[in-house]
């Protein structure tokens, strides 16, 4: 359709027909609006999802995690340099090499220039180039890296009563070393010791035929002095070392008790309840520790863990709630793990002494009980009786006293020279096994099955657990709990709480 033209040639309009409008083009619009629409949907759909994931995930979704961040601000680099430098008639020599991996420094031996097959003992030359590298670390210019010597094997099996596997091999073969470093001046505070047996092979040891490479495993038997900075967790760790480390390094200094703890309460009132009721449900006596932030109530202390991992079983099936935790009271003294608090019975207080001395009378002449004055810390005198050492003979002349109809409210109350300062990290215990091997396979699997760390110890009866990783607070590991009950309901997770102060 063309319009008319007008009379004069300044016309408008192009001197050409007009294309015919299609009625349906509003689809198009309309379609493009809703495919942005969704688009704008899936890309919040996924930033929800990607909240939901661990830490661990996340990171492997961006190339630039913490790890990267620690690989420029760290020396590492600087240190290489230097090693390199100090150390280059060895590396020409083919005895070791230096490579860089992220922000760790690899220092790499070949197993075969230091130990003999299935031997944990140096060979008279090892001990020459460990020299060299120990006086090439101690020339650098930076002394506040950690190492960590990690022992590697091929897949071999071994099997002698010393090492019945090549885990027990490649992790002797590293504490080896690290006790070398140590006696020669290196603080044992940056050493720590791996065996990683044949789990972490550089190559293949063998083709896709199942023959086995022995060029690949050389390779993969290997001593390995990993240089590195610790993140934040790792100080905190060195800190406060694992109660469960202290435990493995079987150090007859360190004395090991367990309890079960059925509940921790900011008022000590609900901690004196929680006792009861505990103690009414099962035929274990109760006591209640305070570390001057939480009233812990927790069963008598036992040296055996067999023992109290039966008690805490038994115990538990008394309880629908997950408040309950065994507790690894692993201290090199003692008399330094936490006593029970000890109770009195308060009848009053009062700011004038002369008044506190007048009420204590008047119960000794009237109702024939003897108490004795206590100055608390806000400067008043309280009339109490005790101590006592058990809830269950403080309740009960708490009891007693009451039934004689005293003019003033009397409560219990806890004796604060009673009360110790102490921590505790948490764990979970997700099975046991009679043999080494068994945990280990089991470990791996359910560390990868579930996405998280896992690890094997032991404590010296005869059998094997598999722990998680400790965490610092104890919402963390009932959470992982709740998560392993809803995926795995056939394992049964026990929650370690890991004292020390």
């Amino acid at each position: 359709m063309k319009p008319e033209s007008p009379n004069n040639n300044e016309s408008l309009f192009p001197d050409r027909d007009f294309d015919v409008e299609d009625e349906q083009s509003w689809q198009v619009s309309y379609l493009d609006i809703v495919t942005i629409l969704l688009g704008f949907l899936f890309v919040l759909l996924a930033l929800t999802n990607m909240n939901q994931l661990e830490i661990s995930s996340v990171s492997k979704l961006f190339k630039s995690s913490s790890n990267e961040t620690e690989f420029i601000t760290t020396p590492i680099e600087d240190i290489k340099k230097e090693l390199e430098k100090l150390l280059q008639d060895e590396i020409e020599a083919g005895k070791l090499e230096i490579v860089r991996d992220l922000n760790d420094l690899r220092i790499r031996f070949s197993s075969d220039d230091l130990y003999k097959s299935g031997s944990t003992k140096l060979q008279l030359g090892a001990s020459r180039l460990l020299d060299q590298v120990l006086a090439a670390i101690k020339k650098l210019r930076h002394d506040d890296f950690y190492i960590d010597v990690e022992g590697h094997t091929d897949n071999t099996p071994i099997a002698t009563t010393a090492y019945p596997s090549n885990w027990e091999l490649s992790t002797a073969r590293a504490s080896n070393i690290v006790k070398y470093f140590s006696e020669r001046g290196i603080a044992n505070q940056r050493l720590k010791a791996s065996g990683y047996a044949d789990s972490r092979p550089r190559v293949p040891n063998e083709d896709s035929l199942g023959n086995p490479i022995p060029k690949n495993k050389d390779l993969n038997r290997r001593i390995v002095l990993r240089l590195y900075y610790s993140t934040a967790d790792e100080q905190k760790e060195k800190s406060n070392p694992s109660i469960l480390a202290q435990n493995q390094q079987a150090d007859s200094s360190v004395a090991c008790k367990y309890a079960i703890q059925v509940g921790g309460f900011k008022i000590f009132e609900n901690g004196i309840s929680m006792a009861r009721i505990a103690e009414e449900k099962t035929d274990y006596e109760f006591t209640i520790t305070y570390n001057r932030q939480i009233f812990s109530v927790r069963t008598l202390s036992t040296p055996s863990f067999s023992e109290a991992l039966d008690n805490y079983r038994t115990i538990a099936n008394n309880f629908e709630d997950r408040q309950i935790g065994l507790i690894h009271q692993c201290y090199s003294n003692e008399k330094k793990i936490p006593p029970p608090i000890d109770y009195v019975i308060q009848f009053g207080a009062f700011n004038s002494k002369e008044n506190a001395q007048e009420y204590r009378s008047r119960l000794s002449r009237e109702y024939q009980i003897s108490a004795h004055l206590a100055e608390s810390s806000s400067q008043y005198f309280k009339v109490v009786s005790g101590p006592y050492e058990s809830t269950e003979s403080a309740t009960a002349y708490l009891k007693q006293y009451k039934n004689k109809q005293l003019p003033d409210n009397i409560f219990l109350d806890y004796v604060a020279d009673t009360t110790v300062e102490y921590k505790f990290d948490t764990q979970l215990q997700l099975a046991s096994f009679s043999k080494d091997n068994e945990a280990r396979n089991f470990s791996r699997e359910i560390s990868n099955k579930l996405d998280i760390k896992t690890s094997v110890t032991t404590f010296g009866e005869g059998s094997y657990y598999v722990v998680t990783r400790e965490f610092q607070k104890w919402s963390n590991a009932l959470e992982l709990y709740n998560r392993i009950e809803k995926k795995e309901p056939s394992l049964s997770p026990v929650i370690y709480l890991l004292e020390y102060s």
